[in-house]
């Protein structure tokens, strides 16, 4: 909370009491951050929350960061702790550490979690999110301008010196072969340093930052920045995780906005190679979505000169990339091309005429966004020579290869609609991976197009109209349509394409084509949803005749007599069903693109650029210009009278047409009754209903839809005492806004035109009532036909200007777009195409439309429509049931709340009268009764219920049911009585309505006091001064409606439990009923006695469901009595709560202890308890003292004998509870349901095998407890006493002893505000029970008391359960006993106590510590862990800080006596020698009796000890003791025992990634190092086990201290680095050949991280030592010179001294996996000499070249040319085979 709250923007408010010497800084509280972080065991999740304030301090103060006053210690603490928070592995599998055979599992399995890494989720974003923000934010020029008078030198953080030393430790993991847990987060971490980086330089390049310039990023730091990161990019973009390598793709575009010398030519140099081979098909994938990241600033001719002569050449790559084999890559591919041509014009500049002197005519240089956004030309700053005139004719030149390219990729394209796989119906090929691409094709086709010179373009028309011309694909039908949309101009395309689809579809009709008739079902089943395969041709052209008229503007009215043709042709004459849709589309896209506002063209460039001369001949140096969104320039379409003419005679002509037709066949079929042939009028009746559709979708533009503009209705106009109906009309009314101007065709109602349109809306409303009549009486089977009508309605109701879908999809569409080119950060605002920014123009456009669409106002019509769509909600076929509640969603939402109410009133009649109309009393019966059916029954009633569930279950009515109580009574008496019906349909479909209702529900408010300053400010906004009339009119009107839900909430509650009453309500619906009362029951109404009633008697029902549900209902009862009570009366709470002040100098430390001392005494008498002062949180004060803080006195004797917490509003209820609650046969009734059921969910496959579910301590039962017994105190317990001591004595009954401990703990609990003598009398026999309770709890019980304790003690003052702590330390720790169990148990409790009350016990822990101390080499291993955990827990809570007040504690930080200890006091060093005296006598006496085990004991509880402590949060009990047990523990790690050794070996692993305090870091390195170098064993071992064991220490020390190390890598200094390095490689001329290997490995690790600087220093030293320890020579076929002894001893000294040399060596090389330095191919020729030697240098030098081919394979192309011929031919020889290398 604190780091949430924290306000950074702003410095605090000045503090009293702050040290002058030196000053604090501003944000002084930034070092008290720090220490409260240094107080806790740093977390992942910890150190994101401290790491966040300080990002977000460090970005906000960036201006001024004097105001931080950021110290070296504070930035190496962050990044200490930012590396952590990566979670990568470190350490060698094959050493003491490694994460197998670890016999403490608890231990070790969470010492390997920490080895592995694997303890952070996957995916997981907040751990380097705020690290990235802070390392960018808290970085400063080093040799920057050194300021002003007014502003200080920037801060020297060395935030860049240390990310460049983090990346170096952590470069090996970014390699794709390293792939683990961690790669998505490092690559997070690349990808948001690069961003944050980014959104400085935006935002210190705006003309308003308040950095000053002397703090500002510099060129320099924008190159180092670029060249740090690079390797890291390059190494991570061939990763195998999609995420890992989407984040590296981000980061390579952000990478490339800052400094694209520096990242763009290693990026090309990796991709050319990839997309020549195409053999490796990932790193093709990889750096096709790299290109389409980098694609802009790649491109941009300002931003980076050098890019534009790459662009033909990557595009000429990309081709093979469309693959319809391989999506991945298509899209990828598509992706790259959309994005390249986006802001290039294909024009060939070649051919376009050249000024004087060869030239193409001068143009004045773009301007860049980037260079606005950015600050400075990068090109400028950049150290690099750019001819820009040699750039500027290498891209002129480059265009010649547009045409022949355009021409490649069509062809791709074609082949891709060639195979295309068959689409088998609409629906089922909606959404495919196929469709995707298409889409994909579509989109990249509609950029080419609009980018192409008029040549080229004629060029590509004609090779597509060539296509389409000689081909008919079936399956590539709707592809190729939608492909031909935006191919060209037009006036070119209409021109291209009309002539010929007239022509062939003209032919296909002479012959027959289309004339079969279909339908639905019959299309649906054929592969391509032909009617049959000869009309493909016919649907080819048709598809392609509509979809070239799509935003074709005027140009269309040019062919508008051969369209029309075409039209009335195919209307006329097809009756597949397919045939007729698209000639209805014809018609509807004629409308459409007439009667529409859309943009004609979308360029790079707009249309006055586009149409200079000038412009075109240097389109060149344009190249990745990105859109100005001040200046779109876009050609819109706008209708004209010559259009809009033709529009209103389309829809003169066919809708008429349509629905003469259509009357026509209704008419004959009523004449013909049964005797008509059905299939061939539905056939019909679809034709000519598809034309209508298509009509209606047409005329969307022409006029306004029917809003509330000048009829809005004003509430005051309307009588308060109105019924709920009316005034919830009034709310929506009120809520409906003004329309939007949204240009349509006629929005004056005096012109003729929109009477006519408007009329013939009139006529199709009509008319679909009529014709839903007439299905619903004579041909209701006819489901496709009510569906078609049905889809109808909706286009009719909601589809004015788009619809709902058409809108998202473009929205999605836009953010698409935006994302794949911007990211999700909106960093790139300014750099977006202006395709883009188009599509965005349009979507404001179309957001127009929608809105207004949504804000319709209903007429006769419209509810007719609407009546209809409900009646069909509610039909007999399920198929038409879910086609008319798919369209009442949008509808509903079109018309606002008094149609949602109407039918929501529909659904829950129908539900309540269990699907039978005659029972139907509502407007909808009334007025279709004469048009239904008699003699539903049965299985038609049961549909017709579900129906209405179904409604009742959608969004709006579920909404509109959880915000006024009148629609939920409503909604839960309709579902309480559907247990009429018995269909499991419809049981299922109730259930899922009570889970939505019950997860979404929250209180309905009822009335809204508003404040006399609300009434003013309202007031003045009105600007009128007499309102007071009006307010008094608003007042009464809300109390009216506050009035009318209370009442219906009343009658809710009421009628609910009146269904209750029903005999007959099954158990389900009996259960969900009670949760309806317990989740809607309010806090500021009375109790009605019949709930208080039905839920005393529902906790002892015999349904176990009941019983459950009713508890919590009668506990929220109790509940809602107790506020009650203090909200208007005296109560206990009320009158003994008090808020204490703390004195001007705060709480004294000799206040403190007296706070503590008197914390474990005993409050006896009632004087005493009512004098004493309960401090029930047992954390105040643990840090500092606030000012003020809340106590409690001891409550005094009552005199009244009324209850404490009495509800005078609800007497009946609380006589009812005063009665029952006090009576022996509730609460013996009630005990005996709670001691038998079983509260955990039972498992099945335990049940089945026969084992008993454990039983568990249900909070809930022990929270009615204590609400009980906190209302009426004591008056239960002569009730309650002897059934829990009865219960008692069933020890070996589980769920007694659970429901014993329940009741105690509530009982004690609800004592709070109990006087004395009630409480002494309480725990008289509470106590022993409890103790009766703990003696005989076995094993499964056990857990059942310690969390009845605990709920107990929480939130309590000690001296409250004084006596409950007296039971508890009683029960001496015996270290004799020989029962393992009972002295664990005693263990166990006193841990609890301390887990609760932590520093409050102190003055009791010295004793129980000496005798735990005593005992720590007890035989049992229970006893033993619980031992060191108590150990533990004693040690932890012995430290606190205890500051006077806020201010003392900020001071004390500052001066530095806050910090966390790191070194024991006088007792803690008593107490430390105590334990490793007895450590080092027990091991003494083990090494000279072989049978003693004490030691050994001994050991496990100190591992126990050092684990626990290691993993909680606190460190006070942890780091003062280290340096003491650490020692121990690394002796341990040798010892024969197994189960100790791997214990020692768990907790050495935990230990190494603990992180230490920055001052403990050099001791710890030195401990380290001396145990590694020496491996002293103390005790009395033989010469040859001492001189083992030592060796087996120096083994086992080096992994923990290459871990420890690489945790601690920015706390240690320069000179601690330089002794671990000189150590460990004095370590590789140890005697033991395993600690020589191992510290290879551990100098290797030790280079790589942080001492490359060092590297020449040791190659020289190790060559040296190699070329001193020269082998003698045998000649081949000699026989080995004989050796004496001494000679013998001599040559292993040499071939050691050489092993080591050897060793040294492969350290520096395997340093580096992925790169080669200048200096390893000498290396390596040396070592290579070395391969024929004996082991183990031999083995170790074919070993080192087997690493080195496996990590340099990857980049063997590049890492070869480091070596001269001469050495790759000696490597070759030597190692591998020739091929390798060629």
């Amino acid at each position: 909370m604190l780091t949430i709250f924290l306000p950074v923007d702003t410095p605090p408010p000045l503090m009293a009491g702050l040290p002058t010497d030196p000053a604090p800084p501003v944000f002084y509280w930034v070092p008290t951050i720090f220490n409260l972080w240094s107080l806790l065991r740093p977390s992942s999740g910890d150190a994101s929350l401290f790491i966040d304030i300080l990002g977000r301090l460090a970005e906000a103060q960036i201006h001024c960061p004097s105001n931080v006053g950021w110290t070296q210690d504070q930035i190496r603490q962050v990044f200490s702790a930012g590396l952590g928070n990566l979670n990568l592995p470190v350490g060698s599998g094959t050493n003491g550490l490694s994460t197998g055979n670890m016999g403490s599992p608890g231990v070790a399995s969470l010492g390997a979690l920490l080895m592995t890494g694997s303890g952070d989720i996957f995916g997981q974003k907040g751990g380097v999110d705020p690290f990235a923000a802070f390392i960018v934010w808290t970085m400063f020029p080093e040799n920057g301008p050194e300021g002003d008078g007014n502003v200080p030198p920037p801060p020297q953080t060395k935030s860049m010196q240390h990310l460049a030393e983090m990346i170096q430790a952590i470069e090996s993991y970014f390699h794709p072969s390293n792939y683990g847990r961690w790669s998505f987060m490092l690559t997070r971490l690349l990808q948001m340093l690069a961003y944050q980086f980014m959104k400085r330089l935006k935002q210190e390049s705006e003309p308003d930052c308040k950095t000053p310039v002397a703090y500002r990023i510099t060129p320099a730091m924008r190159k180092e920045f670029v060249v740090l990161l690079r390797p890291v990019a390059y190494l991570s973009m061939f990763g195998k995780d999609p995420l890992s390598v989407n984040s590296t793709h981000s980061a390579l575009k952000y990478l490339a906005w800052i400094h694209p010398e520096s990242i763009l030519p290693g990026l090309l140099d990796r991709i050319y190679p990839a997309l020549e081979t195409l053999t490796e098909n990932h790193r093709t994938i990889s750096c096709l979505g790299a290109l389409y990241n980098v694609v802009l600033p790649l491109f941009n001719r300002k931003h980076y000169p050098q890019g534009g002569r790459h662009l033909p050449a990557l595009l000429d790559l990309a081709i093979p990339g469309i693959d319809v084999n391989d999506p991945t890559k298509t899209s990828v591919t598509l992706l790259f091309i959309r994005h390249a041509i986006a802001c290039t014009p294909l024009i060939d500049l070649t051919k376009r005429n050249r000024g004087p002197g060869g030239q193409t005519q001068p143009a004045d240089r773009p301007v860049n966004m980037i260079e606005v956004d950015m600050g400075a030309d990068l090109a400028e700053t950049s150290g690099m020579d750019v001819d820009v005139d040699e750039e500027d004719e290498m891209c002129r030149m480059g265009t010649a290869v547009f045409e022949d390219w355009i021409g490649r990729f069509f062809e791709r394209v074609f082949v891709m609609f060639e195979n295309l796989p068959q689409q088998h119906g609409n629906v089922k090929s909606k959404g495919s991976l196929e469709s995707s691409l298409i889409l994909i094709v579509q989109f990249t086709g509609e950029l080419l197009f609009t980018q192409m010179s008029p040549d080229i373009e004629s060029i590509a028309l004609r090779k597509v109209s060539n296509f389409v011309s000689e081909n008919v694909i079936p399956n590539a039908t709707k592809a190729i349509g939608m492909f031909c949309s935006v191919t060209g101009a037009p006036a070119t395309r209409l021109a291209t394409f009309v002539p010929l689809c007239r022509d062939r579809i003209l032919t296909e009709l002479e012959h027959g084509a289309g004339s079969q008739p279909s339908s639905a079902y019959s299309s649906s089943g054929h592969p391509f949803g032909f009617a049959a395969m000869s009309d493909a041709s016919l649907h080819w052209y048709q598809c392609i005749l509509y979809s070239v008229l799509i935003k074709s503007g005027k140009d269309m009215l040019q062919h508008k007599d051969t369209l029309l043709e075409i039209a009335r042709e195919t209307l006329a004459r097809t009756r597949a069903r397919r045939g007729y849709k698209w000639a209805g589309k014809l018609v509807r896209f004629m409308m459409l693109n007439a009667s529409t506002i859309y943009p004609l063209e979308a360029r790079s460039h707009g249309k006055h650029a586009w149409n200079d001369p000038d412009f075109i001949n240097n389109s060149h140096k344009y190249w990745g210009m990105p859109g100005d969104p001040r200046n779109l320039d876009i050609d819109w379409h706008v209708p004209d009278e010559e259009e809009l003419a033709f529009v209103v005679e389309l829809v003169t002509e066919f809708v008429p047409l349509a629905l003469e037709k259509m009357t026509t066949l209704i008419r004959e079929a009523e004449a013909a009754g049964h005797h008509r042939d059905q299939r061939e009028f539905s056939s019909e009746f679809q034709r000519w209903l598809s034309l209508l559709r298509n009509c209606l979708r047409g005329m969307t533009c022409l006029v306004p839809p029917a809003s509330c503009e000048g009829r809005i209705v004003d509430a005051m106009d309307v009588d308060g005492d109105a019924p709920a109906v009316e005034a919830y009309e009034e709310d929506d009314a009120r809520q409906r806004k003004r329309p939007l101007a949204a240009a349509y065709c006629f929005s004056n109602p005096d012109d003729p035109r929109y009477s006519t349109v408007q009329r013939l809306r009139d006529d199709i409303g009509r008319f679909m009532r009529d014709a839903s009549v007439f299905f619903r009486t004579h041909q209701e089977d006819d489901t496709e036909s009510v569906k078609q009508l049905l889809r109808c309605i909706q286009i009719y109701l909601t589809d004015r200007g788009t619809n709902r879908n058409a809108y998202e999809n473009l929205v999605r569409l836009y953010k698409y777009m935006k994302i794949t080119i911007a990211g999700s950060k909106d960093l790139a605002r300014g750099h977006l195409p202006r395709y883009t920014l188009i599509t965005r123009a349009c979507t404001i456009h179309v957001a127009r439309l929608h809105y207004n669409a949504s804000q319709q106002t209903r007429s006769e019509i419209s509810d007719a429509a609407v009546e209809e769509i409900v009646y069909w909600c509610f039909g007999r076929y399920a198929v038409v049931r879910k086609e008319a509640q798919r369209v009442l969603s949008p509808v509903v939402r079109c018309f606002g709340g008094g149609l949602k109410k109407r039918v929501f009133w529909e659904a829950v009649k129908m539900v309540e009268s269990a699907g039978k109309w005659e029972l139907m009393n509502a407007f909808l019966s009334q007025k279709l009764e004469k048009h239904v059916r008699n003699g539903g029954e049965g299985e038609e009633d049961a549909d017709r219920m579900k129906g209405a569930l179904y409604v009742l279950k959608s969004s709006a009515m579920l909404d509109l049911s959880l915000r006024n109580y009148e629609f939920l009574r409503g909604m839960l008496l309709a579902l309480t009585r559907t247990h009429v019906a018995d269909k499991p349909s419809i049981q299922k479909r109730w259930t899922l309505i009570s889970k939505e209702i019950l997860t979404q529900f929250q209180d309905i408010a009822i009335g809204t006091d508003v404040s006399v300053n609300a009434q003013s400010a309202a007031k003045k906004l009105v600007g009128r001064e007499s309102v007071a009339a009006d307010v008094e009119k608003r007042k009464k009107q809300a109390s009216n409606r506050s009035h009318r839900d209370r009442e219906e909430y009343k009658s809710m509650i009421s009628e609910l439990v009146d269904i209750l009453r029903t005999e007959s309500l099954p158990v389900s619906y009996r259960t969900m009923t009670v949760t309806f009362l317990e989740l809607t029951l309010r806090e500021d109404e009375p109790i009605p006695v019949e709930v208080t009633r039905l839920a005393l008697t529902g906790v002892n029902s015999e349904e176990l469901t009941i019983r459950k549900i009713s508890l919590k209902l009668l506990s929220k009862i109790l509940v809602i009595i107790k506020r009650r009570a203090k909200e208007v009366g005296k109560t206990p709470s009320n009158e003994f709560r008090k808020r204490v002040k703390a004195g001007p100098g705060g709480v004294s430390p000799a206040d403190t202890q007296e706070f503590l001392r008197k914390s474990v005494e005993t409050v006896q008498g009632d004087d005493a308890w009512t004098a004493t002062e309960f401090q029930d949180s047992s954390n105040v004060g643990w840090y500092c003292w606030p000012a003020k803080y809340k106590i409690v006195k001891g409550a005094s004797s009552r005199t009244s004998d009324t209850v404490p917490y009495n509800d005078l509003d609800s007497p009946e209820t609380m006589q009812l509870l005063l009665s029952e609650l006090a009576s022996s046969e509730f609460w013996r009734a009630f005990f005996r349901y709670r001691s038998e059921e079983a509260t955990s969910r039972i498992n099945p496959s335990e049940a089945a095998r026969g084992i008993a579910p454990a039983e568990r301590f249900n909070p809930h039962a022990a929270m009615f407890y204590q609400c009980a017994f906190t209302i009426l105190e004591d008056r239960p317990v002569a009730s309650v006493q002897p059934i829990l001591e009865d219960l008692i004595k069933e020890s070996g009954d589980k769920a007694k002893q659970r429901a014993v401990a329940e009741a105690i703990g509530g009982i004690v609990r609800g004592a709070k505000y109990w006087d004395w003598n009630k409480q002494e009398k309480l725990w008289q026999w509470v106590g022993k029970v409890i103790a009766s309770g703990l003696a005989v709890a076995n094993p499964e019980s056990y857990l059942l008391w310690s969390t009845s304790i605990r709920f107990i003690c929480t939130g309590r003052d000690p001296r409250r359960v004084r006596p409950l702590l007296d039971i508890i330390f009683s029960q001496t720790f015996d270290p004799a006993s020989q029962s393992f169990f009972t002295e664990s148990k005693k263990l166990s409790n006193i841990r609890t106590l301390f887990s609760i009350f932590n520093w409050r016990l102190t003055p009791v822990i010295d004793p129980l510590l000496d005798t735990y101390l005593s005992a720590i080499h007890h035989p049992y291993e229970q006893v033993r862990q619980n031992l060191g955990a108590s150990i533990n827990s004693m040690l932890q809570i012995k430290w606190y800080v205890g500051a006077r007040s806020v201010e003392d504690v900020v001071a004390r930080v500052i001066d530095g006596s806050a910090a966390v200890p790191t070194k024991v006091d006088d007792e803690g060093q008593a107490l430390m020698e105590r334990v490793v005296g007895e450590l080092r006598k027990l091991r003494a006496e083990e090494n000279a009796q072989e049978d003693a085990v004490d030691y050994k004991n001994a050991g496990m509880t100190v591992m126990s000890w050092l684990s626990d402590a290691i993993m909680t949060s606190r460190v006070a009990g942890l780091y003062p003791y280290l340096p003491y047990l650490v020692p121990e523990l690394l002796q341990m790690q040798v010892h024969a025992d197994q189960d100790l050794q791997a214990s020692a070996k768990a907790v050495a692993q935990m230990y190494a990634n603990t992180p230490h305090p920055q001052e403990m870091v050099p001791n710890t390195v030195e401990m380290l190092l001396k145990a590694g170098t020496e491996g002293t064993v103390t005790g009395r071992d033989s010469p040859s086990e001492s001189a083992t064991k030592r060796w087996q220490v120096r083994w086992r020390v080096l992994p923990t201290l290459q871990v420890f190390y690489f945790r601690h890598l920015f706390l240690l200094d320069g000179d601690v680095v330089r002794r671990v390095v000189e150590s460990v490689s004095r370590l590789l001329e140890d005697a033991q050949v395993e600690v020589r290997q191992l510290a290879s490995v551990t100098l290797s690790g030790l280079i790589r991280c942080s001492q490359r600087e060092a590297v020449l220093e040791l190659k020289t030293r190790f060559e040296g030592q190699l070329s001193a320890s020269s082998l003698p020579r045998r000649r081949r076929g000699q026989e080995p010179p004989t050796l004496t002894s001494g000679q013998q001893q001599q040559q292993q000294l040499l071939l050691a001294k050489r092993h080591a040399a050897v060793l040294g060596l492969s350290a520096l090389v395997q340093a580096f996996p992925y790169e080669v330095p200048k200096w390893m191919p000498d290396v390596l020729v040396l070592l290579a000499r070395s391969v024929g030697d004996p082991a183990p240098v031999g083995v170790s030098v074919q070993k080192l070249f087997s690493d080195f081919r496996r990590t340099h394979q990857d980049n063997w192309h590049e890492d070869m040319l480091a070596f001269t011929e001469e050495q790759r031919g000696v490597l070759s020889d030597l190692l591998i085979s020739p091929s390798y290398y060629a």
